[in-house]
């Protein structure tokens, strides 16, 4: 995967990345490794996808509010299953991510982790392949996070799913496999807890990321 700005220097330089169903990966390095980029090239959010695989990438970005465009909540979980023509499963969707009592709210008016479950919920509505999150702790809460990972992971059977983070300990709860970016490039990647416990790692991951 290469990618650059226009008239700029190449901010992304990686050899080959393998996904596999079922996996939970999150995506960890300094500020400015190319984590959003890298999510970015992946979804097609700068030009065509650099992916194939055997169904749908849909991205969450870190403003939920960029992919939420419905009147309602209930709209959203109902516009993907309406528009690709596909089965929806708006009840377990509910359930999983407690929006029973929002559905027929705005989700302009909701509070941002209620927006953001909306948006991961809606996301899943479209039964992706791969679900990428640029950063799903930002502006939540402990509680907030782990109601939001679990809901995914019982609602995400069989996908990937891949996080951009620089919440460590996040790592470590949730993902069975960690990638590490520096200057755009992969460093290394591998479970989590030996991959974070390694010291040159973690001498170049950010402090709010600290363990």
């Amino acid at each position: 995967i290469r990618f650059g700005y226009a008239r700029g220097e190449p901010v992304l330089n990686v050899d080959a990345l393998r996904f596999f169903a079922g996996e939970r990966i999150a995506i960890v390095g300094p500020n400015g490794a190319g984590k959003s980029t890298l999510l970015g090239v992946m979804t097609g959010e700068f030009g065509p996808s650099v992916t194939t695989c055997a169904g749908r990438i849909v991205a969450v970005p870190q403003d939920p509010d960029l992919s939420l465009f419905c009147a309602s909540v209930r709209e959203e979980l109902a516009y993907a299953p309406r528009d690709l023509g596909i089965a929806g499963e708006m009840s377990t969707l509910v359930e999983a991510f407690s929006l029973g009592e929002l559905l027929d709210r705005a989700p302009q008016a909701l509070s941002r982790g209620q927006r953001l479950r909306t948006a991961v919920a809606a996301a899943l509505a479209a039964k992706p392949a791969v679900l990428a999150l640029d950063e799903p702790t930002a502006g939540q809460d402990f509680e907030q996070v782990e109601r939001l990972m679990f809901a995914i992971e019982r609602t995400m059977t069989g996908g990937v799913l891949l996080f951009a983070t620089h919440d460590l300990s996040l790592a470590l709860r949730h993902a069975t496999r960690v990638i590490v970016l520096a200057e755009g490039r992969l460093i290394a990647e591998g479970d989590p807890a030996e991959i974070l416990d390694r010291a040159d790692i973690a001498a170049l991951l950010p402090l709010n990321g600290a363990l």
